[in-house]
């Protein structure tokens, strides 16, 4: 499968996903069965990605890589410790940016897949915190 066509998938379960719901539901078969789909694109989405390295840093360190190499030249890792640091909190409100961050980073997410998820979800990206 190549990316565009995980993309695609993704958009297209994303779309499905409206059933009834304003977000995730616990207790909803449709939505567990289409989050479990979603995370499994997601894993191969960011496993064939371009410049993808699995993060082994820490968010107090990826916070000063960005500071040092700014945000144009920050890897993932560090732009998303910028994101959870700023307009995180505004977007989806009291979270710590930190367990954010490290939730999204184990669950392989992207800076760019986080703010999506911002707008898309706020308890998902809450979640995030207890992973």
């Amino acid at each position: 499968m190549y990316l565009a066509e995980l993309r695609a998938a993704l958009a297209t379960i994303h779309a499905r996903w409206e059933h009834g719901h304003d977000g995730l539901t616990p207790d909803c078969a449709l939505c567990a069965d289409e989050q479990a789909e979603v995370r499994a694109l997601t894993a191969i989405s960011y496993a064939l990605s371009p410049n993808r390295t699995e993060t082994t840093m820490t968010y107090k360190e990826a916070l000063a890589e960005a500071a040092k190499t700014g945000a144009d030249h920050a890897t993932d890792a560090a732009l998303m410790a910028l994101f959870c640091k700023g307009p995180l909190q505004t977007l989806v409100g009291a979270v710590s940016p930190q367990l954010v961050w490290e939730g999204a980073q184990k669950e392989g997410l992207s800076t760019s897949e986080l703010g999506a998820l911002c707008l898309r979800d706020v308890m998902a990206v809450s979640n995030l915190q207890w992973l």
